[in-house]
């Protein structure tokens, strides 16, 4: 018989809430059997979520003052079995103390299929799969929101690739605050743009004291160009707008201009000599 893959799903991979100290608040997600003709055992797991360096991987481990919410949560059904196709709410109840501090709190559900073993040997089931559901939540009380936009760079060559534009982001509030960024592109010339994300702008969430690291392209670029490329940022108070001249080619390009560039230099330098010798001849 051939291997299935035994997967699962969730919905609401990311939920944000608010809550208030000494509150009991209640919530809900769903999990969802992908397999179409296996059963499933599934067990539920709650745990810390923070991330890691700038690129922000996520971190379901390690735990500090903004993972305090794992304590204060509790789920309705930790373990159970999924037919196939089957989808089911999984409750859960966060109880806040009193004492709660003001800020972000974050919690991953993590939610992991347990391959029944005697089937696994008749059946070749895959591996264990895992998914998580994250919750981002908002503490009453006094919150910081503080951003520092540290960089905002724009590449000025682009070789075989896009348009590139990348920032650096940092956090150093005690609240999750998003970050909005727009990539707009004009002919060297002119005013009227050629590209613009404004409409649909990328956003990021950036968590307490971390520094996001973001890259954008743009995926039309032409091969061979010159634009004007403006990336703005805003989060929070804070803004920034940076304007550069891009240049967009190939490399082989690239290389004939520097080859020319370097052959007009080669024939100066020559006919410079070529000059001196004849005047000292004479």
């Amino acid at each position: 018989m051939d291997d299935e893959v035994v997967s699962i799903g969730v919905s609401k991979g990311i939920e944000k809430i608010e809550l208030s100290p000494g509150e009991v608040y209640s919530g809900e997600f769903d999990i969802l059997n992908l397999s179409k003709t296996k059963s499933v055992s599934f067990a539920v797991k709650i745990s810390p979520y923070s991330v890691d360096d700038e690129t922000y991987d996520a971190n379901f481990y390690d735990r500090d003052d903004y993972n305090q919410i794992v304590d204060w949560t509790t789920v309705d059904t930790p373990s159970g079995e999924l037919m196939e196709n089957e989808r089911k709410t999984i409750s859960y109840q966060i109880v806040v103390p009193e004492t709660a501090p003001a800020g972000g709190q974050y919690l991953s559900f993590l939610v992991e299929v347990k391959n029944d073993e005697s089937k696994e040997k008749t059946l070749s089931l895959s591996t264990k799969s895992r998914v998580a559901s994250i919750l981002y939540a908002s503490v009453a009380g006094e919150t910081v929101e503080e951003i520092e936009i540290l960089e905002n760079n724009i590449n000025i060559f682009n070789l075989d690739h896009p348009v590139e534009v990348s920032s650096l982001v940092e956090n150093k509030g005690n609240i999750h605050t998003p970050a909005e960024y727009i990539l707009r592109v004009y002919p060297l010339f002119s005013n009227q743009e050629i590209y613009s994300n404004e409409e649909t702008p990328v956003e990021n969430t950036l968590l307490p004291e971390t520094v996001l690291f973001s890259k954008k392209t743009w995926d039309e670029t032409p091969r061979l160009g010159v634009f004007r490329v403006v990336q703005e940022i805003s989060a929070a108070d804070s803004y920034s707008s940076r304007e550069r001249i891009v240049v967009a080619c190939p490399g082989w390009f690239l290389f004939l201009c520097l080859l020319f560039v370097f052959s007009l230099i080669f024939w100066f330098i020559m006919r410079v000599r070529e000059r001196k010798n004849i005047i000292k001849n004479y």
